[in-house]
């Protein structure tokens, strides 16, 4: 491509991991940048129904994988969550472009 595209969603499995990436306008509180993009993973679902999921993971800028309970500021009804990483939800916004 000679230009990124505006917004796209791509999703694939890997060995135990659903995989989605997303570019999408990037939001003024995480970038100044344009677009963005996100990578998300989430554990193929076990077959075993007392099993719960664990949830989704976004990759971030240096390369870790962040769990999405620490990149949400408010919890479901409004509650600020105790548990947000502003720096976590920058890094998993990554900039595309300018």
């Amino acid at each position: 491509m000679d230009e990124a595209p505006k917004s796209l969603k791509q999703k694939w499995t890997d060995g135990d991991y659903n995989y989605e990436v997303r570019v999408h306008p990037g939001e003024e509180q995480y970038t100044s940048s344009e677009s963005i993009y996100r990578v998300a993973r989430k554990r193929v679902p076990s077959t075993d129904p007392t099993v719960q999921g664990t949830g989704t993971e976004y990759l971030g800028s240096d390369g870790n994988w962040y769990h999405e309970s620490v990149l949400r500021e408010f919890n479901k009804g409004g509650t600020t969550n105790p548990l947000f990483n502003e720096e976590a939800a920058r890094l998993t916004h990554i900039p595309l472009g300018k």
